[in-house]
């Protein structure tokens, strides 16, 4: 678990030049992890409400290696199963994808009701 971390890490605070996420990126993680688009200034730092959790997880057998969030936790389950640090990159970035495209279709939460 500790190279997914330190690969995480490196994704998260980077120079965007080395491979690390750029502005947008970041603040599409931050949503992603929190559904907010930025962390709150200017205040003290509370844990409850400003850390955002990562889970590492082995990932069942079958099942792919796509990162999920939970907002309501402020907290991102991330499977071990990358091979490399590039491998765990495309993921988080292709699961920030999907989550953008998600915004802009349904606006964000969506309910069905039976």
């Amino acid at each position: 678990y500790g190279l997914v971390q330190a690969w995480l890490e490196r994704l998260v605070c980077d120079d965007p030049d080395r491979g690390g996420f750029k502005r947008e990126e970041l603040q599409d993680f931050v949503q992603f992890c929190t559904s907010r688009k930025t962390f709150r200034a200017f205040v003290a730092h509370d844990p409850a409400r400003d850390d955002i959790v990562v889970r590492v997880y082995a990932p069942p057998p079958g099942r792919g290696y796509c990162p999920t969030a939970s907002t309501c936790n402020r907290e991102l389950q991330l499977p071990c199963g990358y091979a490399d640090a590039a491998a765990l990159s495309r993921g988080v970035r292709e699961a920030l994808q999907n989550h953008r495209c998600n915004e802009a279709h349904e606006g964000g939460a969506s309910f069905a009701f039976q």
